[in-house]
């Protein structure tokens, strides 16, 4: 088993916006700004991706972003700082 944390910085201000977090598909959390996540997962291969749920005139929309976190096999725990810039997701590594 190892550990991946995820913590969400330097978002756009007022925004109050979650950013869902998805482990193979399958939603395991959910970011707030200023937030953090541990996830425990397993020595295997494992994709992580993120979406936000939007609203413009009173339309909701899902935006998935494209930014995909690749866990290889057998790999260790990893520190990721999520952050907005631009209207794009940024994810950057950090090192332990």
């Amino acid at each position: 088993m190892r550990t991946i944390k995820l913590e969400r910085v330097n978002f756009f201000i007022g925004s109050t916006a979650l950013l869902e977090v998805y482990i193979d598909g399958v939603k395991c959390g959910e970011l707030a700004n200023g937030s953090s996540l541990r996830q425990k997962v397993d020595g295997n291969d494992h994709m992580i991706q993120f979406s936000m749920n939007i609203q413009i005139n009173r339309q909701k929309y899902r935006r998935m972003f494209y930014n995909v976190i690749r866990l290889g096999k057998n790999e260790n725990d990893r520190n990721f700082q999520i952050c907005m810039q631009g209207g794009k997701l940024n994810v950057i590594e950090v090192s332990n």
